[in-house]
């Protein structure tokens, strides 16, 4: 009998445990995608030069908001504008 309440115990213990870890996982990977990048960062992302994202950027091309006197990108929005890019023809 109480072998099988330390098993049930344990086995309850592990799924919270688990779940503990996905929860995790999915705040940290939200967090990692919602955190802003500059426009050195979202080239070298593009594996494009600055110049042309500050071109897009005067042209509104790419989603981007400026914070005082520099440029910053969601890098989620990014993502998005990339798959938009993907369909366009």
């Amino acid at each position: 009998n109480i072998l099988y309440y330390i098993y049930l115990y344990l086995s309850i213990d592990n799924y919270n445990y688990l779940y503990f870890n996905i929860y995790m996982k999915k705040i940290i990977t939200k967090h990692i995608d919602e955190r802003l990048l500059t426009i050195d960062e979202v080239a070298n992302f593009l594996n494009i030069n600055p110049m042309t994202i500050y071109s897009w950027v005067r042209e509104g091309k790419i989603p981007a908001f400026k914070i005082g006197k520099v440029w910053r990108f969601q890098k989620s929005e990014i993502d998005k504008w990339l798959k938009k890019q993907k369909y366009k023809k």
